[in-house]
């Protein structure tokens, strides 16, 4: 899938384990005057942490918030043989949002010298985590990150107590109900507060004569009502707590679901840190629940993290159908279930109704039975459900492979419906298509759909086609044939093809990111529908249609699709509006609104009621059309992407009305 990405200031991007080509050298970024330095007592104390590494050089602003206030901050040094991402003839080292970069804000420009954990990405981007400092013959060293007593309570709407000089929000405090401000301590719960001004809280903590340090906290104030020009409308950001006290944590929304008249979310803890952070480990991989429109967020499954995998995530979400038995017998009506998969490759399914329950099905022990490769495990993204054109038979079919992509075992696995089991479903004990990859052809199915009653998969650079009946055989019917090893498709979805007929459109990932369209009435004839490349200028890397498009029809008839978009662009080179004043970046919240082949609308993730907006790289997750009968004409997107490198509580999902998608310009302004 992904890799490289320069970090938002404690906050950025995305996906898998792959390799990418570095871009080309950037100039470097102007220093800003910096405030005069505080003067502060020496600390000789020993930071805490690992193996520490050691640098030097003058702090530079390397990305900004909108209102000019330098949103992330690092040092530039001498490259290495290792060095993938040079500016000017020097590497650039981010530093990770805790309490000492935050600090190093104030004095730009200066000469530093920091110790600190170095972590890399998938692009070999380097980000420290800040232990130590010395400044002008001062030196400071991070306190330890203790959790704190959670012995007292408050509540009420954050506000800002104090400001840089620029305006943007130093500090922060909570307006309890007789009026009174009580100022927040520094700690992570704090400062992931600065997203939610404005917004109504409870916390609990320590009081203390300097303010109240926050340990854990409830969002009250999340899913308003959105109307037609109230824009994105933020729904749920990690590092609260729900209604029955469980910590709602994460680094990823990968993927969203409506079933039983409710919302599903999954999420992913991949690349958490626990760095400068007083929340507890990952409890595993979870799948959170909106009841209502204006409800609140809350863990319904949970994968427990001795159970969850290397990465706990929730990968796939999505509703399948059963027509009839393992035998080809109609059952009384259709059987609908949520499926799952989890980080660990085994795949779960959710019944509906009030006695609603969850269920393994043994996906994971099936496709570690046909691993060869030692060290190997089973792992999986895709279900579909189909039924068999000829035969009449139900099917569910599950797209799994070996972890590192190589050896047999991967491949196109089948199940039948039996309500009997203990997993609901009776799994063929080999794939029905088994494919080996190899190190040129990454055979990750990263999608499943049907369309026009056939089923197809989006396995590497190929999209195949089922040929249903009593001996089924998976056929190419696209290739993409551009000469790069890393480009690779997503989920297709069926559309309205221009005879008004079922067609395909699905995203390419990689270094030739493109929207094709492949007409199966038209003998599979396929379709360049949209270049964000010769749209957008150049990238070096990028995902269109990240999870998958999704489709919704409009009041007038038509139907509109909406992708999401992610793209690594060399700063300077791109479209002026789009340029968000990084050297290089994942480009901050993209969509497509496509109305037709020739009508890809440009929009941006933006929640103006938000003083400080969240990071948000990477529009994985869709919902085309809310449960909801009251919020009918409302799209949710989550998403995030950590692009290989740390973060910690960077989950979200915003809601917007159909209406701002349909109006306004196609491009931020």
């Amino acid at each position: 899938m992904l890799v490289a990405v320069a970090l938002l200031l404690s906050l950025s991007g995305c996906g898998d384990d792959a390799s990418r080509p570095a871009p080309p050298a950037m100039p470097t970024p102007t220093p800003t005057p910096a405030p005069t330095a505080t003067a502060a007592p020496p600390m000789e104390t020993t930071p805490p942490g690992g193996d520490l590494t050691t640098l030097s050089g003058p702090v530079t602003v390397w990305n900004r918030h909108p209102d000019g206030h330098p949103r992330q901050v690092g040092i530039a040094v001498e490259p290495s043989d290792a060095t993938l991402w040079p500016i000017d003839g020097m590497e650039p080292i981010y530093f990770w949002d805790g309490p000492l970069a935050r600090e190093l804000v104030d004095f730009v420009g200066r000469d530093v010298v920091v110790e600190g954990v170095l972590a890399t990405g998938f692009d070999q981007q380097r980000t420290m985590f800040v232990r130590a400092y010395d400044l002008e013959g001062r030196r400071v060293v991070a306190a330890p990150t203790e959790p704190p007593s959670l012995d007292d309570t408050l509540e009420g709407a954050v506000v800002v107590v104090d400001r840089h000089e620029d305006g943007h929000p130093r500090t922060l405090g909570v307006r309890d109900a007789d009026g009174e401000i009580v100022a927040l301590e520094e700690t992570n719960k704090s400062r992931e507060l600065r997203f939610r001004v404005g917004r109504r809280v409870r916390l609990r903590g320590a009081s203390a004569p300097a303010g109240f340090r926050v340990g854990w906290y409830e969002d009250l104030d999340l899913n308003r009502r959105v109307r037609p020009g109230d824009g994105f409308q933020l729904s749920f950001l990690a590092g609260g707590h729900d209604e029955n006290g469980a910590f709602l944590g994460g680094v990823e929304v990968d993927t969203l679901a409506a079933f039983d008249g409710k919302v599903f979310a999954g999420v992913s803890y991949r690349r958490n840190t626990e760095e400068d952070s007083v929340d507890p480990p990952p409890p595993g991989a979870p799948v959170l629940v909106l009841d209502e429109p204006g409800g609140r967020w809350r863990i319904d499954f949970l994968v427990p993290r001795d159970e969850a995998g290397p990465a706990p995530r929730i990968v796939f979400l999505e509703r399948v159908t059963f027509e009839t038995d393992g035998d080809g017998t109609p059952l009384p009506e259709p059987v609908e279930l949520l499926a799952a998969v989890a980080g660990n490759g085994e795949l779960y399914l959710r019944t509906p109704g009030d006695a609603a329950r969850w269920v393994a099905t043994g996906l994971v022990d099936v496709v570690t039975a046909n691993l060869d490769r030692e060290g190997a495990r089973a792992d999986a993204r895709s279900v579909i459900s189909h039924t068999d054109a000829e035969t009449g038979v139900s099917y569910l079919f599950a797209g799994a492979y070996s972890s590192g992509r190589r050896g047999a075992g991967g491949g196109l696995y089948r199940a039948t419906y039996a309500p009997s089991l203990p997993g609901l479903l009776a799994w063929a004990p080999t794939p029905e298509f088994p494919f080996a990859a190899t190190r040129q052809q990454p055979w990750r199915v990263m999608g499943l759909t049907t369309a026009a009653g056939a089923a197809y998969a989006s396995v590497g650079p190929l999209l195949l086609r089922r040929e249903d009946g009593e001996n089924p055989d998976w056929r190419v019917v696209f290739r993409d044939e551009l000469p790069t090893t890393t480009d690779s498709l997503r989920e297709a979805v069926q559309i309205r093809g221009p005879q008004d007929d079922a067609a395909l459109l699905f995203g390419i990932e990689g270094l030739h990111s493109r929207v094709v369209r492949v007409d199966p009435s038209s003998d599979d004839a396929a379709t360049v529908e949209y270049d964000p490349l010769a749209d957008l200028g150049p990238a070096v890397y990028g995902i269109a249609a990240y999870n998958g498009a999704r489709t919704r029809e409009l009041p007038d008839g038509s139907e509109a699709v909406l992708l999401g978009l992610e793209l690594l662009r060399p700063r300077a080179l791109g479209t002026p509006a789009l340029d968000l004043g990084r050297w290089y970046e994942w480009t901050d919240g993209l969509l497509l609104w496509r109305e037709s082949p020739d009508a890809y609308c440009l929009k941006r993730i933006v929640d103006p009621t938000l003083e400080i907006h969240p990071p948000v790289i990477g529009p994985r997750a869709l919902l085309a059309r809310s449960p909801f009968d009251s919020e009918a004409d409302v799209i949710y997107v989550g998403g995030f992407d950590h692009n290989g490198h740390p973060f910690h509580n960077t989950a979200w999902i915003f809601k917007v009305h159909v209406d701002d998608l349909r109006s306004g310009p196609c491009r931020p302004s």
